[in-house]
């Protein structure tokens, strides 16, 4: 038994004005959550008014749903036949691979978020067949990457394209987000030009240093320029500008950054356009122009508001600090970004940050701290797939066992850390982090460590 789409936009708007903190719900996020257009949507809503069942304020200023739209005794009466409805869907072993059938009901009642609900049922109408475990799993990677949600959220579906995916079944294939253990149904994807789910394929790839692979996801992406949006142009700018820097590239990496900025107009590229910036001079010694960068970036994006790119630059601008020998400004620096990261929802963001506070741990003698924050990141890159988060990882628990004067331990997880991502880090990187890990061995009074590693 299926809900007609009309039926589930009102029970959209019924689950929303439940609420969820002091949240505001716009058209556009429940349209991507239904996986149709902020248009269709609209349309839909017309239907409802027409019918009676709701009233909608026409004032401009008013953006939330939540205020606009008021339920007339008939839509409450209307709601009621619904949940009557949803109560009576299943989800059955052969369709959504579970061990017995499970109402959707059950489901939802554990869900909190109403959008994510929305979603849920958006899904189950929507994919014939779909992988509950799969689902879940793809939406707790979602969750901790901001950066994943941001392909979707700017979506702009137009009506007449017929051949674009919707939302909700762009999301379901990128189950094999992080972790590429299954085979992905490319003929499709690639026949459809589902460039959502193509592009975090791409990062999937990058995050598994398979840099060549991704190249070529973004190579064909860039082939049918014409049929993406200006987000997702920019995302494959930006990760090939991350790829050089990784690969050593640093002064290709700069060139290429400067044409990605001369052709956007988007402050918010630019201003992340900057960060990049500011982690290649770091590379290159030059810590006072990346101090400089970061400034600007950290300004910008306070005044758009935009957490996970907050966290982002203050990691690396921690970086910089503690590379120049000022632990106290690092650590103030990884701080904000870790707040940063947890407002934003990104655990993924918040992993990258963990070794970094680790490093403070373990030179303030804070042991068990310090491999708390160690055993959480490689849990999230455990989930997530990521062969350069391993390496980073591996590397800070070098320096750990160095202070716990483990040298031993310390060279077998140094030469790990070299190994499990390649061919990352980066050659630059490399020399950067084995002439750390000799700094502190020598402080610890490990003369001959340089012939060690």
């Amino acid at each position: 038994m299926k809900i007609d789409k009309e039926s589930l936009a009102l029970y959209s708007l019924d689950l929303i004005k439940g609420g969820y903190g002091e949240r505001e719900y716009r058209v556009e996020q429940v349209a991507n959550a239904m996986g149709i257009s902020p248009n269709t949507f609209n349309l839909y809503v017309s239907r409802l008014v027409k019918e009676e069942l709701i009233t909608k304020q026409k004032k401009r200023y008013l953006k939330d749903l939540n205020q606009t739209v008021t339920f007339s005794q008939k839509g409450s009466d209307k709601v009621q036949s619904i949940e009557t409805q949803v109560d009576q869907l299943l989800l059955t072993t052969e369709r959504h691979n579970v061990p017995t059938m499970i109402k959707v009901s059950s489901i939802l009642g554990r869900i909190k978020d109403p959008l994510e609900k929305v979603f849920f049922l958006s899904l189950y109408h929507k994919v014939k067949y779909f992988d509950l475990p799969m689902y879940l799993n793809t939406l707790r990677m979602a969750k901790m990457d901001v950066n994943m949600i941001d392909i979707f959220s700017d979506l702009e579906i137009d009506k007449k394209d017929t051949t674009r995916l919707s939302f909700v079944e762009s999301f379901y294939n990128t189950g094999l987000w992080g972790k590429i253990d299954k085979e992905l149904p490319m003929e499709n994807v690639w026949k459809e030009n589902d460039t959502n789910t193509l592009l975090v394929l791409a990062e999937a790839y990058l995050r598994q240093a398979k840099i060549d692979e991704a190249r070529v996801i973004h190579r064909y992406i860039m082939d049918m320029r014409g049929d993406i949006t200006q987000n997702q142009w920019f995302k494959i700018q930006i990760d090939e500008a991350n790829a050089l820097r990784k690969e050593g590239k640093m002064e290709e990496a700069m060139e290429f950054l400067d044409k990605v900025s001369e052709e956007t107009d988007n402050k918010k590229h630019k201003a992340l356009i900057k960060s990049v910036k500011g982690l290649i001079f770091t590379h290159k010694g030059d810590r006072e122009k990346a101090l400089e960068l970061y400034r600007s970036a950290i300004a910008s994006f306070n005044t758009f508001g935009l957490p996970i790119l907050l966290s982002i630059v203050h990691n690396c601008r921690g970086y910089t600090h503690f590379i120049n020998g000022y632990h106290e400004d690092a650590e103030k620096d990884w701080i904000k970004a870790r707040r940063y990261a947890k407002d934003a929802g990104s655990r993924y963001g918040e992993a990258m940050i963990l070794p970094n506070l680790a490093d403070i741990a373990v030179r303030a003698g804070k042991f068990d701290l310090a491999e708390k924050y160690l055993k959480r990141a490689n849990t999230i890159f455990e989930e997530t797939g990521d062969h350069e988060g391993f390496s980073i990882v591996e590397y800070n628990y070098a320096i750990f066992y160095i202070f716990k004067k483990e040298i031993d331990r310390a060279i077998e997880c140094f030469d790990r850390s070299n190994e499990i991502a390649y061919p990352l880090p980066s050659p630059q990187q490399k020399k950067e982090l084995r002439g750390y890990l000799i700094k502190c061995a020598l402080e610890k009074g490990y003369e001959d460590i340089e012939s060690r590693v």
